[in-house]
């Protein structure tokens, strides 16, 4: 069934991600690269394309700053896909993954919060 922004919603509980509702989430569809990737992967950006692919601190390619968190389940691997992501928000950030210091230290100035 589509669902938010005309994407096809999983039926697992969003609830996991947002820890309180008076704040966001702002959410945004965007091009996604790679995957598959579950609900809550943090993203970073390409700098060469403007896709948005798993963040990896050790990278060299823009996905070294954390910039988004994936709403949904998404696949990439074989073709881009257009993806719902989350781009502020109040977050459990224990169901994050890929969360790291300097990850969280790039999503807090891109005004996420974690509870």
């Amino acid at each position: 069934m589509a669902g938010l922004l005309g994407v096809v919603e999983t039926t697992q509980n969003k609830t996991t991600l947002i820890a309180q509702n008076n704040y966001g989430p702002v959410l945004q569809k965007v091009t996604l690269t790679g995957g598959p990737y579950l609900r809550g992967q943090v993203l970073g950006v390409i700098t060469a394309t403007g896709k948005y692919s798993v963040y990896n601190n050790a990278a060299l390619d823009g996905t070294e700053v954390a910039k988004a968190i994936l709403w949904d389940d998404a696949d990439g691997s074989l073709a881009d896909v257009q993806a719902v992501v989350c781009l502020i928000g109040v977050m459990r950030e224990a169901n994050l993954i890929g969360l790291d210091a300097p990850g969280r230290a790039d999503l807090s100035t891109a005004r996420f919060f974690f509870a």
